[in-house]
């Protein structure tokens, strides 16, 4: 019986600890993540139609219709991760206490990964940093 109640105690302990440790290196990454957003990986989206995204710093820009699949630009995204058939983006005027995390299905969209700043078009206003 004392064994069994040792064994059940240090396993508690050990699952305890891991989650303990698993919740303070979640917030070490996200707090890096929010340091260094414009070092992440930069999304341009294009979409047949309006996705609406209002994000602090992303910039939609229409595009012409004429010949043309895609009739909307997205810039001023960064990724946060892709799960599965969705991205998931934060924009490049996200912060902790602004935080807007924007999901999309790659359905339809087409999206274009790079890295660094991206060039933003000339309509995009309150644009910062080179190319912006």
């Amino acid at each position: 019986m004392t064994r069994v109640l040792g064994f059940a105690v240090g396993s508690l302990s050990l699952f305890w600890s891991a989650g303990n440790y698993a919740e303070v290196r979640g917030v070490e990454l996200a707090r890096d993540y929010a340091e260094d957003l414009h070092g992440q990986t930069a999304v341009v989206v294009y979409a047949p139609q309006r996705l609406h995204i209002t994000a602090p710093g992303a910039c939609e820009e229409p595009l012409p219709a004429e010949g043309s699949r895609y009739r909307f630009r997205y810039a001023g995204l960064r990724l946060l991760a892709k799960v599965g058939a969705k991205y998931f983006l934060v924009s490049d005027g996200w912060t902790r206490d602004r935080g807007t995390v924007v999901a999309l299905a790659d359905d339809d969209l087409r999206v274009e990964l790079g890295h660094g700043d991206q060039a933003r078009p000339p309509g995009c206003a309150g644009a910062t940093g080179p190319g912006r």
